[in-house]
């Protein structure tokens, strides 16, 4: 998370919001979709998103 963060604060959204998307796939491939991490990573996607 520490890295998106800093890519979004530094102002590159576009690029933490591409590298989450990626972290969320592949949480959700290997540990599914209702596991606690992708589930967190869903929700950082969404606030970075603003939904």
């Amino acid at each position: 998370m520490g890295d998106r963060l800093a890519t979004a604060v530094t102002g590159d959204v576009a690029a933490a919001v591409d590298q989450l998307r990626g972290v969320r796939d592949d949480r959700a491939r290997v540990l599914g979709e209702e596991h606690p991490d992708t589930l967190a990573t869903q929700a950082e996607l969404e606030a970075l998103l603003g939904g």
